[in-house]
């Protein structure tokens, strides 16, 4: 296997640094040997390292479907609306967000990390490769629950209500006499 390194934050837990005044950002490194925590210096060092060894049980929760968030919408349908180009592009811009926790469990201490950037079936899968650390996993199934869309189009001047319905622009086009109609989508109730 090969090292993973990710942005986490974390939680407490660890012997040597059970309680944090506030949530510490770092690197985390899964290696065959241990899962280090690093924090920045003047470069990244190391501030407790988990020999795998010592590990009697681990978890990972959290939603392995993306969080979506449309950024610059309003925006971008004002200046479609003033004949810019390139708002179509703007409008339609969403990036997707994972998290999850992480758990590891000591002799009587559990560590905690959150991870971003990371749907869990991701970190499951890389700490599974660890040698000896797959029987240990405490959760049950991590699989990608199928989430059901709904679509519908609508005119530009309807976006504000849609969107207080849930509904989400993910495209936005001219049609025939000219005039802009959105694409939305939702997750279907």
């Amino acid at each position: 296997m090969e090292d993973a390194e990710w942005d986490v934050v974390y939680l407490g837990g660890h012997p040597r640094h059970p309680v944090t005044s506030a949530p510490t950002s770092g690197r985390l490194r899964v290696s065959m040997d241990a899962l280090r925590f690093m924090v920045l210096g003047e470069f990244y060092e190391t501030l407790f390292d988990i020999p795998w060894g010592a590990v009697t049980g681990w978890d990972v929760e959290g939603a392995n479907a993306a969080t979506r968030r449309t950024s610059g919408g309003r925006a971008a349908a004002g200046a479609l609306l003033a004949g810019i180009p390139g708002a179509i592009i703007g409008l339609a811009a969403t990036t997707e967000e994972f998290a999850c926790a992480l758990a590891i469990d000591l002799e009587d201490h559990r560590v905690a990390f959150l991870i971003r950037d990371r749907p869990p079936a991701a970190v499951v899968a890389a700490i599974r490769a660890i040698d000896d650390l797959g029987d240990r996993y405490q959760s049950g199934s991590t699989a990608v629950p199928r989430v059901p869309w709904e679509y519908r189009t609508t005119a530009l001047a309807e976006l504000e209500t849609c969107g207080k319905e849930g509904w989400e622009a993910v495209g936005v086009w001219l049609n025939a006499r000219g005039e802009p109609q959105v694409l939305l989508k939702r997750i279907s109730s």
